[in-house]
C-alpha cells in the first residue's frame, strides 16, 4: 500500500510539473505581450532618434528577398543606415542588394569576406559593425523577414530607458505553402517567439535584436563573436554573466513568408537549432531535452495505457492522464497562437493537432543533437568545442552546397 501511495504521489508530481511547463511559458508570454510591453511603452512615451546601423546579413536569393530588403530599406525612421552584407562577391544576393541600393541614400552594400574562426554570418556582422562604429545602436535583422515600416522605431524605442542595453524580438511565420512540414515549422517558430517573450528565459534571437554601441564595446562582443558559430546565444551567455536581461519588443515581431516545404528540410533546420543550443547553452538544452522527453513519454505512455485499459474494459482514474495531457498540449499551442491572434498563418485546428506530434519531433531532434559535435550551415561545416568556440571550419563541395541550398532557411 505504501509503495502504491509513493508511486501515485510521484505520478501526480510529474503530471503537475508537465502541466506547469506546458502552460507557464505561453501564459507568461501572453502577459508580457499584452500587459508588460504596453505598460513599459507608457512610461517612455517619447520618440527615439538614435543613429542606427541596421545590419542585414544576406546569403543566396529567392523570390522574397528583394521585397524583404526593400522593407528594411524604406523604414520610417530619420537616422539610419541599412547595411546589406554578404560574405563573397559571387553570392547571388549581391545583384538583388545592388538593385535595392540604387538611388536609396539609406542603403549601402558590403562584402565582408569569409572567416575560418567563426560562422560567416557572424563574421559579416562583425565587419558591418566595424564599417560604421559611430552609430549609437547596432540593429540586426534576418533577410527572410519583412518588417513593418516602423520596425526600427519600435526596436530602438526601449533604449529611451537608459537601463536597457539590448532589445530583441522575433518573426512570425505566414507560410507560403500548405502541408504538415510548413504547419510544423510555423508552430515551432511560434513557440520560439513566445518562449523569447516569457520571463522564464533571458535570451536574444539573432534574427532581430539591437544593442547599444557602448554595451557592444563594454561586453567585448566583437572578440566574443570572433570564435563562435552562434551570435545570439554567445551574446545571451555574456549578458547572463553580467546579469543583463534583454528587453523583448512585442511590436518588433515581423512576418516571414518563407517556410520549409518538406519534413526533411524542416528537420535539418531544427537539428541545427538543437545542436546550436547544446554547444552554446548546454543547461537550457538539457532542460529542454528533459522536458520534451518527459512530455513525449507521458503523452505516449498514458495514451497506450488508455487504449489497453479501454480494450480490457477496466478503465481506472489514472487512464484520464492521456486526455488531460492532450488537452494541456492543445491548450498550450492555442495560447501560443492567441499571443499574436492577428497574425494570419495556419488554421487553429492545425495549431491544436499538429502540436500533438511536434513534441515527439522536438524530443527526437534534441536526442539526435546529443551525439553531434559539428553543424552544417550553407556550404560550411563548423566543428565546435565544449567551450562553444569554433575549432575547425570545413568547406563543402560546390555540388553538395548547391543541393543543400533549397533546404536552407536560417
Amino acid at each position: 500500500m505504501r509503495v502504491f501511495m509513493i508511486v501515485t504521489a510521484l505520478f501526480l508530481v510529474l503530471f503537475l510539473t508537465l502541466i506547469y511547463w506546458l502552460l507557464a511559458f505561453p501564459i507568461s508570454a501572453w502577459f508580457v505581450v499584452h500587459v508588460s510591453c504596453p505598460r513599459r511603452l507608457r512610461r517612455f512615451p517619447g520618440e527615439p532618434a538614435f543613429p542606427v546601423n541596421l545590419i542585414v546579413p544576406c546569403r543566396g536569393s529567392n523570390s522574397y528577398l528583394e521585397r524583404n530588403l526593400r522593407a528594411f530599406a524604406s523604414q520610417d525612421y530619420p537616422r539610419y543606415r541599412a547595411t546589406f552584407v554578404t560574405n563573397t562577391k559571387e553570392d547571388e544576393a549581391n545583384a538583388v542588394i545592388a538593385s535595392v541600393a540604387h538611388g536609396n541614400p539609406h542603403v549601402r552594400q558590403l562584402v565582408a569576406g569569409v572567416s575560418e574562426a567563426c560562422a560567416n554570418k557572424v563574421y559579416a556582422q562583425i565587419v558591418a559593425v566595424q564599417s560604421e562604429p559611430r552609430s549609437e545602436v547596432f540593429l540586426f535583422g534576418d533577410s527572410d523577414m519583412r518588417p513593418e515600416a516602423n520596425w526600427i522605431r519600435e526596436m530602438v524605442r526601449p533604449f529611451l530607458d537608459p537601463r536597457v542595453s539590448v532589445t530583441t524580438s522575433h518573426r512570425w511565420i505566414t507560410p507560403d505553402a500548405r502541408g504538415f512540414a510548413p504547419s510544423l515549422y510555423t508552430i515551432l517558430c511560434g513557440y520560439s517567439c513566445v518562449g523569447l517573450a516569457s520571463p522564464f528565459l533571458a535570451l536574444v534571437w539573432g534574427g532581430a535584436f539591437g544593442i547599444r554601441r557602448t554595451a557592444y564595446a563594454d561586453m567585448g562582443i566583437a572578440d566574443l563573436w570572433s570564435t563562435t558559430a552562434s551570435d545570439d546565444i554567445a551574446l545571451s551567455n555574456r549578458m547572463a554573466e553580467r546579469r543583463i536581461r534583454p528587453c523583448y519588443v512585442s511590436r518588433g515581431v515581423s512576418a516571414s513568408r518563407e517556410c520549409h516545404r518538406s519534413l526533411r528540410a524542416m528537420m535539418k533546420w531544427y537539428n541545427r537549432q538543437s545542436l546550436t543550443a547544446k554547444l552554446h547553452h548546454f543547461h537550457n538544452w538539457l532542460a529542454g531535452l528533459a522536458i520534451e522527453t518527459l512530455v513525449s513519454l507521458a503523452w505516449a505512455g498514458s495514451l497506450v495505457l488508455l487504449v489497453v485499459e479501454a480494450a480490457a474494459g477496466s478503465l481506472e482514474y489514472h487512464a484520464l492522464a492521456a486526455p488531460a495531457i492532450m488537452v494541456c498540449i492543445m491548450a498550450s499551442s492555442l495560447i501560443t497562437k492567441l499571443t499574436y491572434p492577428e497574425r494570419r498563418d495556419i488554421p487553429l485546428w492545425q495549431w491544436a493537432l499538429v502540436t500533438l506530434i511536434a513534441h515527439f519531433i522536438v524530443a527526437a531532434s534534441l536526442w539526435y543533437s546529443a551525439f553531434q559535435s559539428s553543424m552544417t550551415w550553407g556550404s560550411f561545416t563548423y566543428t565546435v568545442g565544449r567551450d562553444g568556440k569554433v575549432i575547425r571550419v570545413d568547406t563543402m563541395s560546390s555540388t553538395a552546397s548547391a543541393s543543400d541550398k533549397p533546404e536552407e532557411n536560417p
